[in-house]
């Protein structure tokens, strides 16, 4: 209940396919592991109020998922488009050929009415 997950996601739309709408699937995963938080519900309730068993769920939590879905791993889902059919989603781990990563340090907007007084 309550699950959330916080982090830096890379989603890459393939395989292309030359027919609308142009691609065959997507494929997705975490640039670093991320953060997730939840509440446990029903009967196992009782591990949000005992100290240091909710950490503990959370970690096993947070590796499972760093293990299948954090770069180079990745999950791919790719669908039919004669039939709309979700064929199994694919777990990999394919080499990347390199990474690069951009972080914005500062960014300059122009006013709107000189950008069209520089047009006419």
């Amino acid at each position: 209940r309550d699950f959330r997950i916080t982090g830096q996601v890379v989603f890459w739309l393939r395989p292309f396919i030359h027919n609308a709408p142009g691609t065959g699937g997507v494929s997705m995963c975490f640039l670093n592991a991320p953060e997730i938080d939840f509440r446990i519900s029903g009967a196992g309730e009782i591990a949000n109020y005992l100290p240091g068993l909710k950490p503990m769920i959370v970690s096993a939590c947070s590796s499972a998922l760093a293990e299948r879905l954090v770069m180079p791993n990745q999950v791919t889902q790719l669908m039919g488009f004669e039939d709309f059919k979700l064929y199994p989603m694919v777990f990999q781990s394919p080499v990347p050929v390199a990474v690069l990563e951009v972080t914005v340090v500062k960014v300059r907007v122009e006013h709107a009415a000189a950008v069209v007084e520089q047009k006419d």
